[in-house]
């Protein structure tokens, strides 16, 4: 098993401070200057399936290749909308990859399509296909956040406990009878 340094070292980030290596730990959302978010994911290592070509023959990568990367989402809106759709901004494909320091584009990328009744906002269907290209979004509002294609979002209890019998505070914090998180 290795410890904690060497990981940072097969990570590529032995070198860096504190602060630097919790951002590349973190999951972070970019915004295009029209508003496009993008979603990266906390850096992991991953063993390529497929061939990820670079741009020289030097800096092509085998499949089985272990390296750091990120999960990277993009979104794109509104795509085969009817003109006459009393809807709008709807996110209509979403490609997943890992992206790669040093690579333009993300290594097995898989795009989850979705098609909509235009004049409801209803999602008739979903559809998941490996596709290369990372779509961009039409000009619109810029978003906070990007908006999600499936319901919102269940709660269930975490978890269950009674108070116990002696105490004589009232049920908060850690001897709460029940907590939620969202999923």
């Amino acid at each position: 098993m290795s410890n904690g340094s060497d990981e940072l070292t097969a990570l590529g980030l032995a070198d860096l401070s504190t602060a630097d290596r919790a951002g590349q730990f973190s999951t972070a959302m970019e915004y295009s200057a029209d508003g496009t978010p993008d979603e990266y994911g906390p850096l992991h290592r991953i063993t390529l399936a497929e061939k990820l070509t670079g741009t020289t023959t030097e800096s092509t990568l085998a499949a089985g290749t272990v390296i750091p990367a990120r999960a990277h989402t993009s979104y794109a809106y509104d795509e085969n909308k009817a003109s006459a759709a009393t809807v709008s901004d709807l996110v209509t494909s979403s490609p997943t990859g890992a992206t790669i320091a040093g690579y333009a584009t993300d290594a097995e990328t898989k795009t989850t399509t979705t098609t909509y009744d235009w004049s409801t906002g209803a999602e008739p269907a979903v559809r998941t296909a490996t596709r290369p290209a990372r779509p961009v979004r039409p000009g619109a509002s810029p978003w906070t956040a990007p908006p999600r294609s499936s319901p919102a979002p269940t709660t269930r209890p975490a978890r269950t406990r009674s108070p116990s019998p002696t105490s004589s505070r009232p049920p908060c914090g850690p001897d709460s009878t029940s907590s939620t998180i969202r999923r």
